[in-house]
C-alpha cells in the first residue's frame, strides 16, 4: 500500500477510504486478504480512528466484511451470482427507464441534462469517484419517475446486491468516456418520447456496462 494520499480538501476519513476503495476495486488489495486497523493507520499517517470509520463506509459497499476482533478482509465475489443479478437488471432497468419516458416532464429532463453536464467535467478531470456517485443518481432520478413503486424498490434491492457494479469507472479507466456517450443517447430517447427506443438504449448500456465489470472481476479474482 502507498504512504501518500493525494492533499486534497477532504477528511482524514475520506482520504483513507478513497485509497482503500481504489485499491480494492484496481485489484491492488486483493480479495480474501486482510486489512488491518493499525497497519493502515501507520501507513497513512493517521489514527485509528479514521480508518475504522473509512472501513466501515467499505462494508457498507460490500467491498469488505469486517468480523469482530478478526479485522476486515476484502470480499470475495461470486461470479455466477452476479451474472444471474445482472441478467434481471438489464430486464429491469430498461423497462423502467421506457415507463418513465412520458411521465418525465421537460424539468425533469433538462435536470438530467445538468447531471450529464456535471459528469462531463469529471471524465475531463478523471474524476471516476464523483463520475460513479452522478451515474448512480442519474438512474435512480429516471428510475423514480417509472410509476411503479414496486419495480422501483425491485431494481434499489438488485443494485444493493451488485455494488461492485458502481466502481467500474475505477476498473476500466476508459469506461468513463464511453459510458458519457451512452448517456446522451439515452437522454436524446428520453427527449423524443420514444419507448421502445429508450427501452434499446438503456439495454445497450447495461450491457456494456456490465461487461466492463465482469471483465474487471475476472481481473481481480
Amino acid at each position: 500500500m502507498p504512504t501518500k494520499l493525494n492533499q486534497t480538501f477532504q477528511t482524514k476519513n475520506d482520504m483513507v477510504y478513497n485509497a482503500l476503495k481504489e485499491q480494492i476495486v484496481t485489484g491492488e488489495v486483493m480479495p480474501g486478504e486482510r486489512i488491518t486497523v493499525m497497519q493502515v493507520a501507520e501507513e497513512f499517517g493517521v489514527s485509528a480512528m479514521p480508518v475504522r470509520e473509512a472501513l466501515k463506509r467499505l462494508q457498507q459497499e460490500g467491498l469488505v466484511t469486517i468480523t469482530p476482533h478478526a479485522g476486515a478482509q476484502v470480499v470475495k465475489y461470486n461470479d455466477k451470482q452476479y451474472q444471474e443479478i445482472t441478467q434481471i437488471r438489464i430486464l429491469l432497468e430498461p423497462y423502467a427507464a421506457m415507463l418513465a419516458t412520458q411521465r418525465l416532464d421537460g424539468q425533469d429532463l433538462e435536470h438530467l441534462e445538468k447531471m450529464l453536464a456535471e459528469m462531463e467535467l469529471c471524465v475531463e478531470s478523471g474524476d471516476s469517484l464523483t463520475y460513479s456517485e452522478l451515474n448512480t443518481k442519474f438512474h435512480q432520478y429516471i428510475y423514480s419517475c417509472c410509476g411503479n413503486a414496486t419495480l422501483i424498490e425491485t431494481i434499489n434491492s438488485l443494485w444493493e446486491k451488485t455494488r461492485m457494479s458502481k466502481n467500474v469507472f475505477l476498473m476500466e479507466r476508459d469506461r468513463m468516456p464511453l459510458s458519457i456517450q451512452e448517456h446522451k443517447e439515452c437522454l436524446e430517447c428520453l427527449r423524443k418520447r420514444d419507448p421502445e427506443a429508450v427501452r434499446e438504449a438503456f439495454d445497450r448500456h447495461k450491457r456494456r456496462g456490465f461487461e466492463a465489470v465482469e471483465r474487471g472481476l475476472k481481473r481481480l479474482n
